[in-house]
């Protein structure tokens, strides 16, 4: 729901079985001064507006969605603000890395899924949190901007034990190591990594080797990409974008990455 003059997003996090019963929520909120949005977009990006907080709505279905699953950790890595509401009657956090995100949130967790006639009272009490961060100017929040994407390449690939060990990593390496792309953090990362997964006697060591040839190839196309920018801007004249040679000249280095990847592996 689009707000005139919205001063920042709040979006509604829940497993899309449940969306039409969060939309009630949504409906009564009566939030003037913020955009809401059911299931919107989690990074932030230069034309959107700042989310403020992700109100997660829990549930058996929720606990069981890996999308929602990646995009949690995610907003959990990237220090978003997080208001956890129970809409399930009796249900309890059963995985880890759920019961791990609840349990160390500030907030209570609000029922929203008692009888209807506390429905308002529910209601009101979320008001009151969302209140608070109205004048609340954090500046301190994190955007890890690749971290989605790579519990998505993850998922697809099969590496479920990753995203397991990427969640006990701190955000500062974390953030040095990939948004920042320094060879020596990432190092560090995959290092701690292994010595995460010899301590609790895991396998995961084929999937980390795999994890770690995906970063580096990644980071070495997109450097590739930056030097081809460059030279677009600064060396290549205008009028070459569009000839058979300036074609030619991105390929060669694309399949040049593509190279290096093929022989890590």
């Amino acid at each position: 729901m689009q707000t005139i003059d919205a001063k920042g997003r709040i979006v509604i996090h829940c497993n899309v079985t449940d969306e039409l019963w969060c939309k009630r929520i949504i409906n009564n909120l009566n939030v003037t001064d913020y955009s809401l949005e059911l299931n919107g977009k989690l990074t932030d990006s230069k034309t959107s507006l700042k989310i403020v907080c992700i109100i997660c709505c829990l549930s058996k279905n929720y606990e069981k969605d890996s999308k929602r699953q990646s995009e949690l950790q995610y907003a959990f890595k990237s220090q978003y603000r997080l208001v956890p509401i129970l809409i399930e009657h009796d249900f309890k956090v059963q995985q880890p890395w759920l019961r791990y995100i609840v349990d160390s949130l500030v907030i209570s967790t609000i029922d929203f899924s008692r009888y209807s006639c506390t429905f308002s009272d529910a209601c009101q009490q979320l008001r009151r949190e969302l209140a608070k961060f109205a004048n609340n100017n954090d500046e301190s929040i994190v955007n890890a901007f690749n971290y989605l994407n790579i519990y998505q390449e993850c998922h697809k690939q099969g590496w479920d034990e990753i995203p397991k060990l990427l969640f006990h990593i701190p955000a500062a390496l974390f953030h040095d190591a990939i948004d920042k792309r320094q060879p020596n953090d990432m190092t560090k990362m995959i290092s701690l990594m292994s010595m995460l997964n010899d301590g609790s006697n895991g396998k995961a060591q084929t999937q980390i080797d795999c994890f770690q040839q995906w970063l580096t190839f990644m980071n070495q196309t997109n450097q590739a990409n930056r030097n081809i920018k460059n030279e677009d801007s600064e060396n290549q004249p205008q009028v070459l974008h569009n000839s058979q040679e300036y074609h030619t000249h991105i390929k060669e280095k694309r399949v040049y990455c593509f190279r290096i990847y093929c022989s890590v592996n």
